[in-house]
């Protein structure tokens, strides 16, 4: 494997093997260990996925960042209601903001995204609330259109969002929020997922073994479906912690193996300026709304209360709470979750291999070769 013998923050196997014009060359020769991760990132369509509760077990050595990793015990339970959290988090946010000149919230008029807004119309005054420029575009403004009219336009500065992707803008100077991470705490995040499971997502997932296997082969082949089934439900075993739908079977999936993707989206999918310090950035200017220890331990707390008594209902909590600010009955009632980024595809043109011990951002370019981005 390319660059196996360093140390790394990120390292997606599946990514460099798959987008190469050598995979074939790289299949036949490939150590078994990366291939069963190659085979299981296949089959869950996770990232990386590698095991965050048993990183070792993953061929190239990760490291962490104790600044921006936060990693929950499973035997942690909570209290606090998800409101209280999430009201909580604006008045922390507040005074990490005021050391920033400018403070830029990624908006997709989503149900992650448009949680934070209200949280922050609701616990910061008007001259706090004036700092805010908010990113967003044309997609942002058609999926939440009301909330729109009534709350952002003419009150808020704002700012492309297609600029972030396509420009070399994200600095070490200004703060920047983003919802990611928002999915993984409530649900799969992973719409195929609700589709697929739309009739079955609250049934026992021990008594649907075949659909998830099912699952599992359609990315793959019926001996990875297996595998990799096997692979996760013998990880509750180890770790002494149980779910018990098949939509929490899916989120454990991602809580597990997807995380970690997540802290480094806005390295991916949007741009850095060239002097930008690339660790400075990801331990103090972003700012991911839901990277918190609370909401973690929320979220292993209450993987019951995610969904309500229908996919549409799907990100409960969310939805309450944004109803609870708004009022907007249509949008709590019929609003599905949706990914805003498959949205702006067209603007994505690298696929993210590697974020090393020093903080070098190694991507693919659609043409096949690696790239190195060295912004640290």
């Amino acid at each position: 494997m390319p660059m196996a013998d360093r140390e790394w923050y990120w390292y997606d196997t599946y990514e460099i093997v798959k987008s190469s014009i050598y995979k074939e060359d790289f299949i036949k020769n490939i150590d078994s260990s990366s291939m069963d991760f190659y085979m299981f990132r296949k089959g869950t369509t996770m990232r990386g996925a590698y095991s965050r509760y048993d990183r070792k077990s993953y061929p190239q050595k990760l490291l962490t960042n104790s600044n921006y990793y936060i990693q929950p015990d499973l035997s942690n339970r909570s209290t606090v209601t998800f409101e209280d959290i999430t009201d909580n988090r604006a008045l922390a946010l507040l005074e990490v903001a005021k050391e920033y000149k400018k403070v830029f919230l990624f908006y997709s008029g989503g149900l992650d995204s448009t949680t934070i807004l209200c949280s922050l119309l609701k616990n910061w005054d008007s001259l706090d609330l004036a700092r805010i420029t908010l990113v967003l575009n044309q997609y942002s403004i058609i999926e939440n259109k009301q909330f729109y009219d009534n709350f952002i336009h003419g009150k808020f500065i704002t700012v492309s969002t297609d600029d972030y992707f396509n420009n070399r803008l994200m600095n070490n100077e200004s703060l920047y929020i983003t919802g990611d991470l928002g999915g993984v705490i409530m649900n799969s995040d992973n719409s195929d997922i609700t589709k697929i499971f739309s009739k079955t997502y609250n049934k026992p997932w021990k008594s649907n073994i075949d659909l998830i296997v099912n699952y599992f082969t359609n990315n793959s082949d019926i001996n990875n479906g297996i595998k990799t089934f096997e692979h996760i439900s013998q990880s509750f075993d180890k770790l002494n912690y149980e779910v018990e739908s098949i939509n929490d079977f899916f989120w454990w999936v991602n809580f597990n193996w997807g995380w970690d993707i997540e802290l480094y989206y806005a390295i991916w999918y949007w741009k850095l300026s060239p002097n930008t310090n690339t660790k400075d950035f990801l331990e103090n200017n972003l700012f991911l709304w839901f990277n918190t220890m609370e909401y973690q331990v929320w979220s292993v707390t209450n993987y019951e209360q995610k969904i309500g008594d229908s996919v549409l209902m799907d990100k409960l909590p969310m939805k309450k709470y944004i109803y609870n600010f708004n009022q907007d009955r249509d949008y709590f009632l019929y609003k599905i979750d949706e990914s805003s980024v498959s949205k702006n595809k067209s603007l994505i043109n690298i696929r993210l291999c590697g974020v090393d011990s020093n903080y070098n951002i190694y991507y693919r370019k659609l043409n096949n070769s690696i790239h190195l981005r060295k912004l640290s």
